[in-house]
């Protein structure tokens, strides 16, 4: 089963590709496919609408995250912004014109009937609804992937897949859009199909990431492939774990372990499934160097290691000649170059992104200039597979 996922220009393409190699990493029937389109709507007929301050009508302008002015920025999606941060005025795009889009998207791309096409955008929908599903019974669906800073203290990607799981599977709970009506629970259960009239009860589905007994029945009632659905539980399981981790560490205050396994030494962080980081082969060996000394080397000492930094780098390119594997060695630790603290910002950068900057100050190589750089994290939370 093919979903193609596609964005808005609004949508970074940072954000996005971190969220198609979040789905892409669950094995199973549904396959995740990116495109290198990203769509750029044409606003310009839309009229501005002013941002209410009225309380009556908080859960309606809080998710009104669309094109943004003034002093909002995109690319933070609200995270970063705070609860009181609003913009002054908004646009909002009718429904027809997302559905019209994809279905411009199905017929330059030549897809079929039976494949999904979902749109990513940060843009504000008339109906202001976190996701839709084509009222004409197409397989497309728009989702909002903006604003859930106001919701939830998780990053935006494990709700944005969340709501694109979630929109698949209710396409095999019904026969058309007239049906919808008869899965959707106006008082939240803690299950998938719980409407939120109120937007904030978003966060009992997150947190439960499951499915009422209705809901199951009627998936068992449709004979819904296992496969699908194993892999679906699979992803909610993951998604339910990740919002409930950074939920509680302000409380616990006690990071994810890190793990590394493996010939090719994968490093990911168990306790949040599926949260791998994905370093280059010089990056990693750095990274896995800084891991091995907890007391800190400075930049300018790692020459005295080089021995230890080539046996890294060697193992993680057994077939790569040794007189290259030497000169990449030597140019890492050189200290008239730059490539060691461009390779450890680079790190940096793609821990922040991973895991959001507060997570990511626990795994960072940190240090003054002319001072031993070190992770702090605690060894003992450091499993080697």
């Amino acid at each position: 089963m093919r979903i193609h996922l596609f964005r808005s220009i609004e949508m970074s393409a940072e954000r996005y590709a971190k969220l198609l190699h979040y789905m892409q990493s669950f094995r199973g029937p549904m396959q995740f496919l990116g495109s290198d389109n990203s769509l750029d709507m044409d606003t310009e007929d839309l009229e501005f609408e002013p941002w209410s301050n009225d309380p009556d009508s908080l859960r309606e302008v809080t998710s009104r995250v669309s094109l943004l002015y003034e002093e909002i920025d995109f690319s933070a999606s609200f995270e970063d912004l705070g609860p009181y941060r609003k913009p002054e005025q908004v646009k909002l795009v009718p429904w027809s014109a997302y559905f019209d889009e994809m279905n411009r998207y199905r017929r330059s791309h030549d897809l079929g009937d039976d494949e999904f096409v979902i749109l990513l955008t940060d843009q504000g929908n008339e109906h202001n609804w976190f996701s839709a599903p084509d009222t004409n019974g197409k397989r497309n669906v728009f989702v909002q992937t903006s604003g859930w800073g106001y919701f939830l203290e998780s990053e935006s990607m494990f709700p944005i897949a969340y709501q694109v799981l979630t929109n698949v599977l209710r396409f095999f709970m019904v026969n058309g859009w007239h049906e919808f009506n008869e899965i959707i629970h106006e008082l939240p259960r803690g299950c998938m199909n719980d409407f939120n009239a109120n937007k904030h009860e978003i966060v009992i589905k997150l947190r439960t990431a499951d499915l009422c007994k209705d809901c199951t029945k009627r998936i068992i009632d449709r004979k819904v492939d296992g496969a699908i659905m194993t892999q679906a539980f699979e992803m909610m399981e993951s998604i339910r774990a990740n919002v409930l981790f950074r939920d509680r560490l302000t409380i616990t205050q006690r990071p994810s372990r890190l793990r590394i396994s493996g010939p090719r030494r994968t490093i990911d962080f168990p306790d949040m499934p599926n949260c791998e980081l994905r370093l280059t082969p010089l990056e990693k060996t750095i990274y896995l160097f800084y891991i091995n000394h907890p007391e800190g080397v400075a930049f300018t000492h790692l020459w005295d290691h080089r021995d230890e930094l080539y046996q890294l780098y060697a193992a993680l390119n057994p077939n790569t000649e040794n007189e290259e594997i030497n000169n990449r060695v030597l140019s890492l630790v050189n200290p008239l170059s730059n490539s060691v603290s461009e390779k450890v910002a680079k790190i940096k950068s793609k821990l922040n992104t991973l895991l959001g900057a507060q997570l990511a100050e626990y795994y960072i190589i940190s240090g003054s200039s002319g001072q031993p750089r070190k992770i702090g994290l605690d060894r003992a939370l450091v499993e080697w597979g």
